[in-house]
This record gives C-alpha cells, sequence and structure tokens, in this order.
C-alpha cells in the first residue's frame, strides 16, 4: 500500500507538471506585423471634363498585426486627377468647358449645325445656331451676304446680297433688289447684270465726200447723211471713191440716279466700233 500511494504522488507530481508546460506553451506568440492587401481599380472620374475631375482608389488590410507587431503605415485611399481637358480648343473652368465657336456641349465634343455660307458659327444647344458672320464680310457694306433672323431666332440665315461674285448679280448699270433675283437696270440697258445697250448712239455729223477722176484733176460731191430718218440720198455724180467722216455720241446713265457701287471698280461706256454700209443705185 505505501507504494502504491508513493506511485500515485509521483503521477500527478508529473501531471501538474506537463500541465504547467503546456500553459506556458500557450501564453507565448511570435510579432506579426500588418499587411496591406493590393490596390483596388481606380474609380470612375467625378467630372467628364474641365479643370477639377478627380478619381480614388482604397486598399485593405490584408494581414492584421499582432503579438506587438507594427500596424500598417501608409495611406489607405489614393486620389488623382482624371478628365482634365477640353475638346476642339475649349477652355478649362472648374467642371465643364467655355467653348469656342461651332462647338457646344459641357466638353465642347459637339459641333453645331451647319448654316450655309456662314464662317462663324455659335452655339449653346443642338437647335439654337446662330452665325456670327457670313462668308466674304469685309467689313460695312463690303460683303457678298448679310445676317437675318428666321424662325424665331436672329442671324440664323447668310442672305445673299448683289456682289461681285460669280454666283451673284452686280446689275450695273442699274439697281439691284434686297435679294438678287433680276436686274433694275438703267433706261437704255438690259440683259444680265444690265450690260447690253439697247440705244443707238446719236450721230452728231456726217458728210460723205463722193470722188470723181476726170482726167488730170478729181471732181468732189459732198453730201450730208446726218438724218438718220432719210437714209437715202441723191447725187448726179458717179463717183470712184467714196469717204464718209461722221462723229456720234453716246450718253451714259446718270451717276446720280445710279451711283456706283463698292464693287464697281470703274464704269466707261462708248461707242467701240462703227460699221457704214452704203448702196449705189443707177437710175434710169
Amino acid at each position: 500500500m505505501a507504494i502504491a500511494r508513493l506511485l500515485l504522488g509521483l503521477w500527478l507530481i508529473l501531471l501538474v507538471g506537463q500541465a504547467r508546460g503546456a500553459w506556458w506553451s500557450r501564453s507565448s506568440c511570435s510579432r506579426v506585423n500588418c499587411v496591406w492587401g493590393g490596390w483596388r481599380g481606380w474609380g470612375a472620374c467625378n467630372h467628364p471634363c474641365g479643370n477639377a475631375g478627380t478619381q480614388s482608389r482604397s486598399r485593405g488590410v490584408a494581414r492584421s498585426a499582432s503579438c506587438g507587431g507594427s500596424g500598417c503605415s501608409g495611406p489607405s485611399s489614393q486620389t488623382r486627377a482624371c478628365n482634365r481637358f477640353c475638346n476642339n480648343g475649349g477652355t478649362l473652368q472648374s467642371a465643364y468647358c467655355e467653348c469656342p465657336d461651332e462647338y457646344w456641349d459641357t466638353c465642347c465634343d459637339k459641333p453645331c449645325k451647319r448654316i450655309h455660307n456662314c464662317r462663324f458659327r455659335r452655339c449653346t444647344s443642338g437647335t439654337n445656331q446662330h452665325c456670327g458672320r457670313c462668308e466674304h464680310d469685309h467689313g460695312g457694306e463690303k460683303k457678298a451676304y448679310r445676317l437675318v433672323s428666321r424662325g424665331g431666332h436672329s442671324n440664323r440665315v447668310c442672305e445673299k446680297l448683289c456682289s461681285w461674285r460669280k454666283d451673284s448679280i452686280f446689275c450695273y448699270p442699274g439697281n439691284c433688289p434686297d435679294v438678287p433675283t433680276s436686274c433694275q437696270c438703267a433706261p437704255g440697258f438690259g440683259g444680265p447684270n444690265c450690260l447690253t445697250i439697247s440705244t443707238k448712239p446719236s450721230i452728231i455729223d456726217c458728210l460723205i465726200t463722193a470722188e470723181v477722176d476726170v482726167g488730170s484733176s478729181v471732181e468732189k460731191v459732198e453730201i450730208s447723211c446726218a438724218d438718220e430718218s432719210n437714209p437715202v440720198v441723191y447725187s448726179n455724180v458717179v463717183s470712184t471713191t467714196v469717204k464718209i467722216d461722221f462723229k456720234t455720241a453716246f450718253k451714259g446713265p446718270s451717276a446720280s440716279v445710279y451711283p456706283r457701287k463698292y464693287y464697281i471698280n470703274d464704269f466707261k461706256v462708248g461707242i467701240t466700233e462703227a460699221i457704214f454700209q452704203y448702196i449705189v443705185t443707177r437710175g434710169e
């Protein structure tokens, strides 16, 4: 019995010793530092254009610190600039673009609707386009088109004017209507652009000299031909040579009634060619 008690006491001591050793093992640990996870993708930009757009991304802790380890250092999120631009030469604003001529919308990526013969278009939407200046506008009255309103919108159409251009009319000498359709020509003029003369020139003086060789001398007979109403002239001289001397005049339109437009550099009218036809008929 004594031996049994002794063995039991030793066994209990061993068990207690083993239990104490296991407790010390569980209460001690290794130092573990914090570890970041990878960065997530960049988020959407908060503005489509301008000079204030930003976007962010974040990351989480993959392993937390333990047993006195160091915590994670550095930010958990990042922010960067984005979409800081303007299309078609627009000017950067805080969250949009100030558009140049011919473009509109937040980022100036949409063109204004076309206006024929317009040099500079402006608009702030897809329907309110207007023209700032028409083609071939040289200031003042020197222009081939003028701006007119249409459909309740100002400066919506470039309307053709009389001008120097081949696709228009200049009507001189004469007057041109506001919208060039046909010319109001000065009296005595007509045709395209009033360049056809329909009035005959006036004969101021006309003298026919009939010459006849008579041996050693020459006989001359002078006959007036200034009377246009009587084209027949009689004479008993059978001429061998006929000389005609005549003076004519043509009076152009009045400059005060038909003043020159800016696109008319010069205007001259007169007789450039004269043809005299005569027929000799011998009477019985």
